[in-house]
């Protein structure tokens, strides 16, 4: 029997969030989960956008007893997406994300540094888990965050020592606790769920690491949100105005990541062949972070259009985070 999950106002009308229904198709499903829960329901449901294990699906679709229908009242009683924001509000919050990052990391104490990280970091993972549940895909962030807890742990405690204790965290507590739960066993679950907590734990790593590092101290850090978020910022100036003559937006990503990157590395007096490198990898990272936060809340890498998500724009500088401090070591 194919499993019928409830959300929001059909929850609260049907008295359960879940029922197991055995018939052959989605339509199917919906009409016994109508006769059975009334006309309220129906009334409700007719609002509603179908899913099916994640994917939007038509009531021709057919159900066998391993799936998972998912009926999700609209926002507000509306019909549009769950998840709509204005165009580039995203990339202008990231803006704003970078700005406080590289205020706080000028500051002399690292303990705000480390508040400031954690903080936009967590606020990431509860974005792309909170566009998964709106496709009816349920991420465990719980792993995610413990990882996030042993970064910041490790790293303060035994330094460089301290990030394999850091990536042993990350890995293990998202496979241990999907012994524990069944639904976090399903791949759907767990699978996002390890991506997140590696990925967010070595960005808290490799930014907490990277601020002590390398003399001046904070310079290594200020280097990558700087560079990370004027290259977010011109992708998103160029993918707003399509029309202009400039290329596309991974493009003006690339240049602007190298760009900036130069610039800084002049006006700091650092080695411009180091920062060149610098540069192309944050680019690189930023785009295939794009692709990766596509495929964490769709389930569909999808370069061209944007991510839902209102800190979808950070999907890239979380990958460049994570890999910026071992690549800066083995070019610097």
């Amino acid at each position: 029997m194919a499993r019928l999950r409830l959300f929001a106002g059909l929850r609260d009308i049907a008295g359960t969030s879940s029922i197991e229904i055995d018939e052959p198709t989605v339509a199917r499903v919906l009409e016994t989960a109508t006769e059975r829960f009334g006309p309220a329901f129906s009334e409700a449901a007719r609002r509603a956008r179908v899913w099916v294990n994640g994917d939007e699906a038509e009531g021709g679709e057919t159900v066998g007893p391993t799936d998972e229908v998912a009926l999700i009242p609209p926002v507000s009683g509306g019909a549009g997406p769950m998840t709509e924001f204005p165009t580039g509000s995203e990339a202008i919050l990231a803006v704003v994300v970078g700005l406080v990052l590289i205020f706080v990391n000028t500051l002399d104490t690292s303990t705000w540094w480390a508040v400031a990280v954690v903080g936009v970091v967590v606020a990431w993972m509860a974005d792309v888990a909170s566009v998964a549940a709106q496709r009816a895909r349920d991420i465990p962030l719980v792993p995610a965050m413990l990882g996030v807890v042993a970064a910041v742990v490790s790293t303060r405690m035994l330094g460089t020592e301290g990030v394999g204790i850091t990536f042993i965290v990350a890995v293990v507590v998202p496979l241990a606790w999907s012994v524990a739960s069944d639904e976090s066993r399903a791949l759907v679950a767990l699978v996002p769920s390890l991506v997140i907590s590696v990925v967010s734990a070595a960005a808290v790593a490799s930014l907490l690491l990277a601020r002590e590092s390398f003399t001046p101290v904070n310079r290594a850090t200020g280097v990558l949100i700087t560079v990370a978020i004027a290259a977010i910022a011109i992708g998103a100036v160029i993918e707003r105005f399509s029309h202009l003559p400039f290329g596309d937006p991974f493009s003006a990503t690339t240049i602007g990541a190298i760009g900036t990157s130069l610039a800084i590395a002049s006006i700091w007096d650092l080695d411009l062949v180091t920062f060149l490198i610098m540069g192309v990898v944050i680019a690189a990272a930023l785009i295939a972070g794009r692709g990766l936060g596509s495929l964490l809340r769709t389930r569909r890498v999808e370069l061209i259009s944007r991510p839902p998500g209102l800190l979808a724009s950070l999907d890239g500088l979380g990958l460049a985070a994570a890999v910026f401090l071992p690549v800066l070591r083995l070019v610097a």
